[in-house]
Order: C-alpha cells, then sequence, then structure tokens
C-alpha cells in the first residue's frame, strides 16, 4: 500500500525551492550552499536530499520552477488546444508572458538569465525535456496563426522570434 502525501512535506519542499531560487538568484548555484538554503528555508540539510535527491536535483527543480512561472506547460497546453482562433492563442500567450515578465522582485528571471548566460548540464536536461515540451506547444501555436505545417522549415525563425529572449 502506498503512502499518502503529506501536506507538510510538500510545504517543506516549496520552502525549499523559494530560498534555493532567492539564493541562487542572488549568487548563483556555484556560490549557494545547501547549508545557506536550508537556513533561509528553515527546514534540516537532509530535507534538500529527501525531497529532492541532492543539490543537482535541486537545481534542476529550481530552473524548471524559474520557467514555469513565465510559462506553466499545463496553461500552454490548454491554450493550444482552446477553441480560440490562432490569433487570439498567441495573443494570450504574449499577454501572459508579459504579465509575469514586469513583475518586480521575482527570482525567476534572475536564476534563468545567470543560466542562459554560463550554462550548466542542467540547462541541456531542461531543453530536452520541460523546454522541448514547451517549445512544441508554441510550435503549434504559430503553425495555426502561419498556417504553415509544424514541420514546415519556414517555422522554426517564426518560433523562434517568438520565444528567444
Amino acid at each position: 500500500m502506498s503512502r499518502a502525501r503529506r501536506s507538510d512535506g510538500d510545504i517543506t519542499k516549496s520552502k525549499i525551492l523559494e530560498a534555493a531560487g532567492q539564493l541562487i538568484a542572488q549568487n548563483g548555484f556555484a556560490q549557494t550552499t545547501n547549508k545557506e538554503i536550508a537556513k533561509l528555508a528553515e527546514v534540516d540539510l537532509a530535507a534538500i536530499n529527501y525531497h529532492f535527491d541532492g543539490r543537482d536535483g535541486l537545481y534542476r527543480a529550481v530552473l524548471a520552477e524559474a520557467h514555469t512561472h513565465y510559462i506553466n506547460e499545463q496553461q500552454l497546453l490548454a491554450l493550444v488546444d482552446s477553441p480560440l482562433p490562432p490569433t487570439q492563442k498567441l495573443e494570450t500567450f504574449f499577454a501572459t508572458l508579459a504579465s509575469k515578465l514586469v513583475e518586480k522582485d521575482v527570482w525567476h528571471s534572475k536564476v534563468f538569465i545567470r543560466e542562459l548566460f554560463s550554462p550548466t548540464s542542467h540547462l541541456q536536461a531542461f531543453m530536452q525535456s520541460d523546454g522541448a515540451r514547451k517549445f512544441q506547444a508554441v510550435r503549434k501555436i504559430i503553425s495555426q496563426v502561419s498556417e504553415l505545417d509544424e514541420n514546415h522549415p519556414a517555422l522554426l525563425p517564426c518560433v523562434l522570434s517568438v520565444v528567444a529572449p
């Protein structure tokens, strides 16, 4: 019989993720220790290993959370499948993204920008999983707007102009 998920465990995981995001945004991944993260999150150091399988797992989760803050995969997939006209889907995508980009005092953009300018293997792993799925969803919207087949070679530059920083 599987154990039920504890809500206090979810709270602990969220506290660690938020603390890690703040510290990594401020200091960078290499300069941020697990001890500092645990202290800011007010959790036991072992909780990082328990919830994230170590430092690398935590950083992958921070990158995923940073990107999800701006582009939520479930919302994006719902938008792709919605009955809205293609141009309205694209407008909705831009409006949602723009509303997030103007937020003040959030760590999400700083973490992702740090990773883009000094990429690690974690960025490649993110792009091959979460990033690839989101890219495909945006590609579908652009395909619908442009009326080009999703595999048409001219579609890639269009998609890049939409999602590039």
